[in-house]
């Protein structure tokens, strides 16, 4: 796998203040957040929005229950402004909303809390190890996005098998960066203004190579993905009782007129030739199988292309030669009548009788 580069940060200049009074412009403040992505990762900035809680009401226990939180839950922006509005930015009362709906949600979803004497005997399950395992890969692939201009080399398709990312991971990884992956393609080809202002720090050439840096993030994630899904165990087939496949099986017991009866449809599963007689239609239907008859719901399945049926025009006489012929000899009978053949389906309704089963 290819090493991610490390390299010590250097403040190369103060950072920006301001009084309350004068608050800076979009353009002052594009400038502003590229600073700061430069000079800080993204673990170092979620310490801002956890003082920015301390600072706005929120209580000790709050705050130590968000620090056990995953730090992908703050985005950068997120932890910017919280800390533009610590050095004497006046933001925004939607922007101050925004940040308490994003702290107040974190809040309210379960996370892993600080082992403490009471917990430690408590088994964890394999539901909570996964997610903290995903969470922690989740961090270490966002902190490796932040710094992607030198990390352009970097292969996420290696880390993740090294890691042994499981399935769920890897689909939680996909649907995370996707939504990231579709928000640059609409700053790169559509320009929404939302959006360009948002990435002003960056220029157009960085902003289509950070896109094409996600694009192979996401790649890599569904080619693993597919590996993933290919390596998967066939599922193991569930056989069914005999009284399962019958349940919805239609068919005629007996038939007064004709005086017949039909055989146990027990016996139509595995079998290669049958006879079925539909007396209300006078239309004999003969099938045949290579591999043996199922049963569908209602429907005979399994059945090949020489499986044919015909209209009877004296459907006792011809019944009565059926059942006495040997199955061969039937056949035979059936193809010489002058009847025009057809080809035939497998479903089978009240009205059907099964004549013979071999």
């Amino acid at each position: 796998m290819v090493k991610k580069k490390t390299r010590k940060r250097k403040i190369v200049e103060l950072e920006p203040t301001w009084d309350k009074e004068t608050n800076p412009t979009w353009i002052d403040l594009s400038k502003v957040k590229s600073w700061y992505n430069t000079n800080y990762n993204h673990k170092d900035m979620v310490a801002w929005v956890f003082d920015w809680a301390a600072a706005n009401g929120y209580s000790k226990a709050d705050l130590r229950s968000l620090k056990t939180k995953p730090v992908w839950n703050f985005t950068p922006g997120i932890c910017t402004t919280c800390r533009m509005d610590a050095n004497g930015w006046n933001i925004p009362e939607k922007s101050f909303i925004r940040i308490k709906e994003i702290i107040d949600k974190v809040l309210a979803t379960s996370g892993d809390e600080p082992e403490t004497e009471e917990t430690k005997t408590v088994k964890v399950s394999p539901a909570a190890r996964l997610k903290k395992k995903t969470n922690n890969i989740l961090a270490e692939m966002d902190d490796v996005v932040d710094n992607w201009k030198d990390n352009k080399d970097y292969s996420f398709f290696n880390y993740l098998k090294k890691v042994e990312a499981a399935r769920p991971t890897l689909s939680k990884v996909y649907k995370y960066y996707e939504r990231l992956q579709d928000e640059l393609k609409e700053l790169v080809e559509e320009k929404t203004d939302d959006l360009v202002e948002v990435y002003a720090y960056l220029s157009k050439r960085e902003q289509k190579a950070y896109l094409k840096f996600v694009d192979n993030l996401v790649s890599d994630v569904e080619k693993l993905l597919n590996i993933k899904k290919a390596g998967r165990k066939a599922g193991k087939v569930k056989v069914k009782t005999v009284d399962q496949i019958l349940k919805f099986f239609n068919y005629c017991k007996e038939n007064s007129e004709y005086k017949i009866a039909s055989v146990n449809p027990t016996n139509i599963v595995g079998a290669r030739r049958m006879f079925v007689f539909n007396p209300k239609y006078n239309q004999m239907r003969v099938f045949f199988s290579d591999d043996g008859f199922n049963i569908h719901r209602s429907a005979i399945t399994g059945f090949n292309d020489k499986s044919y049926r015909k209209k009877l025009r004296n459907p006792g006489e011809t019944i009565s030669s059926i059942m006495k012929l040997t199955p061969k000899k039937a056949e035979i009978f059936m193809r010489e009548l002058k009847t025009k053949s057809y080809e035939c389906n497998g479903r089978i309704n009240k009205d059907c009788i099964i004549l013979r089963v071999e």
